[in-house]
């Protein structure tokens, strides 16, 4: 049904598939075999095989498609070795593309694929089934994300994170900070990738932007924001089934430039100013992140 929508997937798929017994002269011997699935971008793909079909022979193949909550799905972007005239043989794959649908899933559903020989008539009574369970993997495109540090600009800001490979994202960010606007522009390596079935996924990272700053309420003149690269580590943890949103913590290690040494210097030792300890080489930042 167009337009179904739930969140992104954490999914259990169920394939089967049935070959009716012979009602006609002729009788099939093909089996489905080796049945799988995996996601694509924002596809979902069935693989199978046809074995022992007779030379020539073809297939009448469609699916059904149902949500843990009864919700019985009606594909309509779904191509590949699927509908009539499909040969036997190895290597067979259905496309469901999901995002054309204006559908997404969070929730266990059940496929069952269907083939009928041209030479047998059709017959509700089930001949033979097999079945899989796995979980399906969708890779995270966007990661959008609020939260206070470094990572986000300042003292708060947003961050917005482009993953083009599972183990790679890149990402801009912008905040407040008491001196003026702070940002980040940066890379993402990640140890575990970064799809929906680990909720628990370790990164380093290397970025550039405002890494240090000095605000001296009364004393405009001093205060400045400084720029240069940083490097740290963090961990993502995403929660419910769809492990889609969640928390992230950070750890960075900022390399202040030298014009904030010589301006900190100065701060520290203005007559006026009581300056009570030096700024810590690390940085702490965590946020609430969200994944498409």
């Amino acid at each position: 049904m167009k337009g179904y929508k739930r969140n992104l997937p954490l999914i259990l798929c169920i394939f089967s598939f049935i070959l009716f017994p012979n009602h006609s002269n002729a009788q099939s011997i093909a089996q489905i075999e080796n049945i799988d699935f995996y996601s694509e971008d924002t596809k979902l793909v069935i693989t199978y095989d046809i074995i022992k079909a007779s030379t020539g022979e073809k297939f009448n193949v469609w699916v059904k498609i149902k949500a843990e909550s009864g919700y019985n799905f009606k594909p309509i972007s779904i191509y590949g070795d699927v509908g009539k005239w499909v040969t036997g043989g190895l290597n067979k794959k259905i496309y469901w593309d999901i995002e054309t649908d204006g559908i997404t899933l969070d929730e266990e559903i059940s496929v069952e694929v269907f083939a009928q020989s041209e030479f047998e008539k059709p017959n509700l009574k089930e001949a033979e089934k097999q079945v899989l369970k796995k979980e399906a993997e969708f890779h995270r495109n966007v990661d959008i994300g609020a939260g206070f540090g470094l990572d986000y600009g300042g003292i708060m800001g947003i961050k917005i994170e482009y993953i083009p490979l599972n183990h790679l994202g890149v990402f801009g960010s912008a905040g407040f900070q008491l001196s003026g606007f702070g940002w980040q522009l940066g890379a993402i390596g990640y140890f575990i990738r970064k799809t929906n079935k680990k909720g628990f996924r370790p990164y380093g990272k290397f970025m550039y932007g405002a890494n240090a700053s000095i605000y001296v309420s009364g004393m405009e003149e001093l205060n400045e924001i400084y720029l240069g690269p940083s490097f740290g580590v963090g961990m993502e943890i995403r929660f419910g089934g769809a492990k889609r949103s969640g928390i992230n913590g950070d750890i960075n290690f900022p390399i202040r430039s030298q014009q904030y040494k010589d301006d900190w210097d100065y701060v520290k030792n203005h007559p006026s100013l009581d300056v009570v300890s030096d700024p810590m080489p690390f940085t702490i930042s965590i946020g609430y992140h969200v994944e498409f």
